[in-house]
């Protein structure tokens, strides 16, 4: 309880446990946001049959879009035990700061972002940015990426009305922008995770 994954999750008090895993109250500490975190049980750290079977239990979590496992994230801790990180429906904030960006072309079709985040075909694009279609790429969850427009990049008004309407769609909890994670490219510039 307290420890810091990757950098990211603070992880809570335990909920529950089952044959594989346990699941705890976790805290997306830059989206400023609940999650929740399963974790493979330290027994099964070198087993490869429970780590593909959490693995497929994950892919069938993702595909069905159960509402009580919005998949969102998954990686391995420092021990090498993997690890999910579940959407904590209807609660958090997003980031309050604003993140300086460099300029840089947006991403194109197949780029892989931050080693976990494949970009697909673009979406839509607003007056701030552009949104993709996305797939985690260890478990092939369907998500969106939506990166700030280049010719923003350099402007903290627009960065902070981007951040401003993130927050609004992780306070409203808006089904269509469910807020996931935030972070930055190899070459420094801002992203959002959003669900599928």
């Amino acid at each position: 309880m307290g420890d810091l994954v990757q950098g990211k999750y603070r992880v809570g008090r335990e909920l529950e446990r089952d044959e594989l895993g346990a699941t705890f109250q976790g805290f997306h500490e830059g989206l400023d946001a609940h999650v929740r975190l399963y974790f493979l049980l330290p027994e099964h750290a070198d087993s490869q049959a429970a780590q593909a079977r959490l693995f497929e239990r994950v892919r069938g979590w993702a595909s069905t879009r159960d509402p009580n496992h919005r998949v969102v994230d998954a990686g391995t801790m420092e021990d090498g035990r993997p690890f999910v990180v579940f959407v904590e429906e209807g609660a958090g904030r997003a980031p309050v700061e604003t993140v300086r960006t460099p300029v840089g072309p947006l991403p194109v079709m197949g780029t892989l972002v931050q080693g976990k985040y494949r970009v697909g075909r673009e979406l839509e694009r607003d007056e701030l940015g552009v949104m993709f279609e996305a797939s985690q790429e260890h478990l092939n969850i369907p998500l969106r990426l939506y990166f700030l427009l280049p010719e923003h990049a350099d402007s903290p008004v627009v960065q902070a009305q981007l951040w401003e309407m993130v927050r609004g769609w992780a306070s409203t909890g808006d089904p269509n922008h469910r807020v996931a994670d935030a972070g930055t490219m190899e070459d420094g510039r801002l992203f959002v995770v959003l669900g599928a």
